[in-house]
């Protein structure tokens, strides 16, 4: 009878190390909401926060960047908000660097001062609230 060592160590470490790399492939989301205001701006705020059950604003443009300071910037497609001014914007991006990231949020809207937000990559469970206001009467 041979000794043969088991191959249970090595088919869990194969195991986890899948699993591992299937997690960090799934996409991070920049969640939030776009609602009307008197001032324009850009939070990350508290899901709860009761900013974010004001009237939202439907088909905003936003334009979300990566390091946007830096060369290594990277623009993603444009998204619109629902009719309900939600919106979750996915971000591709393989490794942990996406946790220390800055990203720039540009939103615009036809009747809307635009606004840009530069903030750093929002927590798990946070959301970000974009409040427009209409558009100014001065030229």
């Amino acid at each position: 009878m041979t000794n043969r060592p088991s191959t249970v160590p090595f088919r869990f470490a194969l195991l986890a190390g899948m699993a591992l790399l299937i997690a960090s492939c799934a996409p991070y989301r920049v969640r939030g909401r776009v609602v009307s205001g008197t001032d324009s701006f850009i939070a990350v705020v508290e899901p709860h926060d009761p900013r974010l059950s004001g009237r939202g604003l439907a088909d905003v443009e936003l334009d979300l960047t990566i390091n946007p300071a830096r060369l290594s910037q990277r623009p993603l497609r444009t998204r619109l908000t629902t009719p309900t001014g939600e919106f979750s914007i996915p971000i591709r991006k393989a490794g942990i660097r996406i946790m220390h990231d800055e990203l720039s949020l540009f939103a615009h809207a036809p009747g809307f001062d635009p606004i840009e937000g530069i903030f750093t990559r929002p927590p798990k469970g946070k959301r970000v609230l974009v409040v427009l206001a209409p558009e100014s009467a001065v030229p």
